[in-house]
């Protein structure tokens, strides 16, 4: 059996943030624009802000496409031990 979903959020997010993920995402994903995906994801972290007294008002996107991360995978480093 495999999970499918168009929204993920984990810990604290899943049960604040992924209802508005859901309620604005389902229905329109193979329609929604990176700016349109920007606004939904500053209003669920705007609501977690709010509801969580010790978080940061600091967030820092990644937007990634399926070719980016084809790419990424086919570059491989060796760091320095």
């Amino acid at each position: 059996m495999t999970y499918s979903a168009s929204t993920l959020a984990t810990g604290y997010g899943a049960y604040i943030a992924q209802p508005l993920l859901r309620k604005a995402v389902e229905g329109r994903e193979d329609t929604l624009t990176e700016n349109e995906a920007r606004t939904i994801l500053e209003d669920a972290l705007r609501v977690l802000f709010y509801r969580d007294a010790r978080s940061i008002n600091q967030v820092m996107y990644l937007a990634l496409s399926v070719t980016a991360a084809l790419n990424c995978m086919a570059r491989s480093i060796k760091l320095r031990q």
